[in-house]
Protein backbone atom coordinates (compact mmCIF):
# COMPACT_ATOMS: atom_id res chain seq x y z
CA UNK A 1 0.00 0.00 0.00
CA UNK A 2 1.00 3.66 -0.61
CA UNK A 3 1.12 5.81 1.77
CA UNK A 4 -0.44 9.30 1.26
CA UNK A 5 2.29 11.28 0.17
CA UNK A 6 5.02 8.85 -0.67
CA UNK A 7 4.27 9.77 -4.89
CA UNK A 8 4.97 13.04 -3.92
CA UNK A 9 8.26 12.89 -2.02
CA UNK A 10 9.76 12.42 -5.46
CA UNK A 11 8.99 16.14 -6.24
CA UNK A 12 10.51 17.66 -3.63
CA UNK A 13 14.00 16.55 -4.14
CA UNK A 14 14.61 18.85 -7.32
CA UNK A 15 12.51 21.62 -6.03
CA UNK A 16 14.56 25.28 -5.24
CA UNK A 17 15.71 25.86 -1.81
CA UNK A 18 12.80 27.77 -0.01
CA UNK A 19 13.21 31.42 2.22
CA UNK A 20 10.37 29.50 4.68
CA UNK A 21 10.66 26.23 5.68
CA UNK A 22 8.02 25.19 7.47
CA UNK A 23 8.77 22.50 10.26
CA UNK A 24 6.79 19.06 9.98
CA UNK A 25 8.24 15.83 11.28
CA UNK A 26 7.76 12.43 9.31
CA UNK A 27 8.55 10.54 6.51
CA UNK A 28 5.04 11.19 4.90
CA UNK A 29 5.02 15.21 4.79
CA UNK A 30 4.81 16.97 1.59
CA UNK A 31 5.82 20.32 0.57
CA UNK A 32 3.39 22.48 -1.67
CA UNK A 33 4.52 25.97 -3.00
CA UNK A 34 3.52 29.13 -4.53
CA UNK A 35 4.63 32.70 -5.05
CA UNK A 36 4.28 33.88 -1.27
CA UNK A 37 4.01 30.69 0.54
CA UNK A 38 5.46 27.46 1.06
CA UNK A 39 3.05 24.58 3.15
CA UNK A 40 3.71 20.77 4.53
CA UNK A 41 1.30 18.92 4.82
CA UNK A 42 1.19 15.42 6.58
CA UNK A 43 -1.93 12.79 6.87
CA UNK A 44 -3.11 11.02 9.67
CA UNK A 45 -3.37 8.15 9.15
CA UNK A 46 -0.45 8.42 6.64
CA UNK A 47 -2.62 5.55 4.23
CA UNK A 48 -5.88 7.08 2.83
CA UNK A 49 -8.34 4.64 2.75
CA UNK A 50 -11.44 5.09 0.34
CA UNK A 51 -14.59 6.37 2.41
CA UNK A 52 -12.00 6.63 5.89
CA UNK A 53 -12.28 9.99 7.74
CA UNK A 54 -8.66 11.43 8.06
CA UNK A 55 -6.99 14.38 9.12
CA UNK A 56 -4.40 16.80 7.53
CA UNK A 57 -1.48 18.08 9.88
CA UNK A 58 -0.87 21.57 8.12
CA UNK A 59 2.33 24.15 8.67
CA UNK A 60 2.68 27.14 6.41
CA UNK A 61 4.81 30.14 6.47
CA UNK A 62 5.34 33.10 3.86
CA UNK A 63 8.20 33.48 1.83
CA UNK A 64 7.82 37.35 1.87
CA UNK A 65 5.34 39.71 3.48
CA UNK A 66 3.10 38.72 5.74
CA UNK A 67 2.85 35.43 7.80
CA UNK A 68 -0.83 33.55 7.10
CA UNK A 69 -3.72 33.75 9.42
CA UNK A 70 -6.21 31.65 7.95
CA UNK A 71 -6.25 28.54 6.21
CA UNK A 72 -9.34 26.49 4.46
CA UNK A 73 -8.85 23.12 3.05
CA UNK A 74 -10.80 21.06 0.58
CA UNK A 75 -10.63 18.01 -2.08
CA UNK A 76 -12.21 17.90 -5.18
CA UNK A 77 -11.97 15.19 -8.25
CA UNK A 78 -11.53 17.48 -11.36
CA UNK A 79 -12.17 14.63 -13.74
CA UNK A 80 -15.49 13.94 -11.97
CA UNK A 81 -16.46 17.60 -11.38
CA UNK A 82 -16.82 17.03 -7.72
CA UNK A 83 -15.99 17.52 -4.10
CA UNK A 84 -15.74 15.74 -0.81
CA UNK A 85 -19.26 15.14 0.93
CA UNK A 86 -18.23 16.52 4.09
CA UNK A 87 -16.28 19.70 4.96
CA UNK A 88 -13.31 19.12 7.53
CA UNK A 89 -13.36 20.98 10.92
CA UNK A 90 -10.54 23.22 10.70
CA UNK A 91 -8.50 24.84 14.17
CA UNK A 92 -5.58 26.87 14.72
CA UNK A 93 -3.02 24.52 16.74
CA UNK A 94 -0.43 27.31 17.15
CA UNK A 95 0.60 30.43 14.71
CA UNK A 96 1.19 28.74 11.57
CA UNK A 97 -0.20 25.83 12.32
CA UNK A 98 -3.76 23.65 12.13
CA UNK A 99 -5.81 20.86 11.97
CA UNK A 100 -8.08 19.73 9.28
CA UNK A 101 -9.97 16.62 10.60
CA UNK A 102 -12.97 15.07 8.61
CA UNK A 103 -11.99 14.87 5.53
CA UNK A 104 -13.29 11.66 3.07
CA UNK A 105 -12.36 11.04 0.06
CA UNK A 106 -15.71 9.05 -0.77
CA UNK A 107 -13.96 7.05 -4.10
CA UNK A 108 -10.89 5.93 -5.89
CA UNK A 109 -9.43 8.11 -8.69
CA UNK A 110 -7.96 11.11 -8.85
CA UNK A 111 -8.23 14.12 -6.05
CA UNK A 112 -6.59 17.42 -5.94
CA UNK A 113 -6.11 18.92 -2.54
CA UNK A 114 -6.96 22.48 -2.19
CA UNK A 115 -5.35 24.43 0.45
CA UNK A 116 -6.48 28.31 0.63
CA UNK A 117 -4.05 30.59 2.86
CA UNK A 118 -5.09 34.45 4.00
CA UNK A 119 -2.68 36.64 4.53
CA UNK A 120 -2.67 40.46 4.87
CA UNK A 121 -6.65 40.23 2.95
CA UNK A 122 -4.88 38.29 0.53
CA UNK A 123 -5.63 34.63 -0.49
CA UNK A 124 -3.44 32.28 -1.99
CA UNK A 125 -4.71 28.67 -3.25
CA UNK A 126 -1.81 25.83 -3.59
CA UNK A 127 -2.78 22.77 -4.73
CA UNK A 128 -1.69 18.85 -4.78
CA UNK A 129 -2.93 16.30 -6.61
CA UNK A 130 -3.18 12.90 -5.04
CA UNK A 131 -4.25 9.39 -6.54
CA UNK A 132 -6.68 7.44 -4.56
CA UNK A 133 -6.21 3.48 -5.27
Amino acid sequence: MKSFFAIALLGIVSSPAWSCDPKLAGDDVVRIESDRHVVALRARPTHIAVSEYFALDVVACAKTGTAPDLLRVDAHMPAHRHGMNYAPKIRATAPGRWEADGLLLHMAGQWEFLVDLRAGGVTDRLTYSYRLD
